[in-house]
């Protein structure tokens, strides 16, 4: 990681432990070497021939540098790293001892306990005050002295005034500063007893909704200084640590820049430089690229600080460590999905080990990150800052929403995404509403079979009464046409005259007069039938076979 500040630059080595000594070995030669190397170094081996027979034409030594480099990005030789990698070892080594055998047994006012850390900027002691009739701790940040001309004795008081105007409660607060008896300036500040807040969330297994909630504490930290018009720009878990109690803080401001035009018009000197400190695995694509920084810089950096707390790893995969390779994984590569990387790790050591950290298996975690969280985490990950959460409070406020299952506002809002997301937040309610519902329904299904069965049973006793009426209203028809006396006077009549008549009548006049006028109906034939059956059975008692078995043909 480089910096550029008017025409001195200078590379920065980084271990894993935070130091990072400053080797200046920056040349005007190397400026020409490094723009050739980053133009040729994604081109095609013709092209970047061409290129090179065109630039170097008059200067060979240049093309013969450019070329060394390239050999060994594809990795034909191995001299060159080993003796980068020797030189920088032997510098950090270096640096070090010279620390160690020249750490004082005071500062200023306050007493050296013992060293927290070392960078490149100075280091950091646990120290007490002298004197004072209780122990309270704090930690010491002292200018690594020899650097108060390099520009770095400004941005440590811009970091002093920074802090001196910043109060909230999980942000780490500054207690005093001065410069010491070698005139080296010297922090003190509230002394951060805890750990980086991912191992804090891994060693206590805590599940997905207690990372979110205590993540949601940083960011209104992050949003305070934002207020304040400060822009912290070195968002990382080393940089918010959690107290044992759980308390997360905010701490080195170091690289912070001032947005403010008036009240911090002596910091903007150092804020207004091509600066590019920054640690390549948390910066965003601005700052990578050395464009204007804005707050949503921080909101990229907490989006990355939140993919790795759910998913347990970068959402970056760097090939190397140059600034070509820095630039094409942050600023060119789309990172996966948070469920997305949780599967592709499943059933690696790595990826269950993160799963079991947060409760769940591979699987389930997955299932768990994918939609609102899949959606929250990669609005704050676009590449343009322009397209990401227009600040902190909306990334915390989206994050407050998906725990109390509300629709988030980083996802389109559909009739079926509210409709889900009501679904859940309301789940019991849903459950007991839909089985009343259910219930109900059943029951007027119920009703409404028990009313139609019993109006058809209404309807066929209608139909049946009408059938007996009209087979009672025909049978006397019969009789008052079959009888003589009816029509003559004539009393005595055969029992068997009557009810040949009445047959007679029944197959010549009855069935185009009174059973069926118009078209034989059921109710019509069963009229019939009735009758006929009156007349079988009288044919039947007189003991006429032949005459009751032709009614049934």
């Amino acid at each position: 990681v480089y910096k550029r500040q008017n025409e001195t630059c200078a590379w920065r080595w980084r271990c894993s432990a935070g130091r990072c000594p400053e080797i200046p070995v920056r040349t005007e030669r190397w400026r020409q070497v490094r723009e050739l190397f980053e133009r040729v170094v994604d081109l095609d081996p013709d092209e970047c021939s061409a290129v090179l027979d065109e630039t170097c034409t008059d200067d060979p030594g240049l093309r013969h540098e450019v070329e060394g480099l390239l050999a060994q990005g594809d990795g034909t030789g191995s001299e060159i790293p080993r003796v980068i990698a020797a030189a920088a070892a032997e510098v950090v080594q270096g640096a070090e001892a010279s620390s160690v055998a020249t750490a004082p047994t005071s500062i200023g006012p306050y007493h050296i306990i013992e060293v927290l850390g070392r960078g490149g900027m100075g280091s950091v002691y646990l120290a007490e005050r002298e004197g004072s009739s209780f122990t309270h701790r704090i930690a010491l940040k002292v200018l690594r002295s020899g650097l108060g001309d390099t520009g770095l004795e400004a941005r440590f008081k811009s970091e002093r005034q920074i802090l001196a105007d910043l109060r909230h409660p999980n942000i780490a607060r500054l207690i005093g500063g001065g410069t010491g008896e070698d005139g080296v300036p010297y922090l003190a500040m509230e002394y951060v007893d805890g750990g980086p807040i991912d191992g804090w969330c891994d060693r206590r297994r805590l599940d997905i909704n207690e990372r979110l909630d205590l993540f949601r504490v940083v960011c209104s930290a992050v949003q305070a200084a934002h207020r304040s018009l400060v822009v912290h720009r070195d968002l990382k878990p080393a940089n918010i640590l959690v107290t044992p109690d759980g308390h997360p803080k905010l701490l080195d401001f170091g690289i912070a820049k001032i947005l403010g035009p008036s009240s911090h018009a002596h910091t903007m000197a150092v804020t207004r430089t091509f600066d590019r400190l920054l640690t390549p695995a948390y910066a965003s694509p601005e700052q990578v690229l050395g464009q204007p920084v804005t707050t949503a810089s921080d909101v990229y950096s907490l989006g990355v600080v939140l993919y790795e707390l759910l998913v347990g790893t970068s959402p970056h995969v760097f090939a190397g460590s140059s600034p070509t390779e820095i630039e094409r994984a942050v600023c060119r590569k789309d990172p996966d999905r948070p469920s997305q990387a949780v599967r592709r790790r499943a059933g690696t050591v790595a990826g269950d080990e993160a799963a079991g950290n947060r409760r769940l298996n591979p699987e389930r975690l997955a299932r768990r990150l994918s939609g609102d969280l899949d959606t929250i985490v990669m609005t704050a990950l676009r590449k343009e800052p322009d397209r990401r959460y227009p600040s902190v409070e909306a990334l915390s406020e989206d994050l407050r929403r998906h725990l109390a299952r509300l629709p988030v506002n980083a996802r389109p809002d559909t009739l079926s995404y509210r409709a889900g997301k009501f679904i859940r937040r309301h789940r019991t309610v849903v459950v007991a509403s839909s089985l009343v519902l259910l219930t109900l329904v059943g029951g007027l299904a119920m009703t409404s079979w028990a009313l139609f069965r019993a109006d058809r049973a209404l309807t066929l006793a209608d139909e049946r009464s009408h059938v007996a009426e009209s087979a009672f209203s025909t049978l006397q028809t019969l009789l008052d046409g079959a009888i003589p006396s009816k029509q003559h006077g004539v009393e005595n009549v055969m029992v068997r005259e009557v009810l040949d008549s009445m047959a007679s009548r029944l197959d010549t006049d009855m069935p185009t007069t009174v059973v069926m006028p118009q078209s034989p109906s059921a109710a019509d034939q069963e009229v019939e039938l009735r009758v006929r059956k009156v007349i079988a059975s009288s044919y039947l008692a007189l003991g006429l076979y032949a005459a009751s078995s032709s009614q049934w043909q």
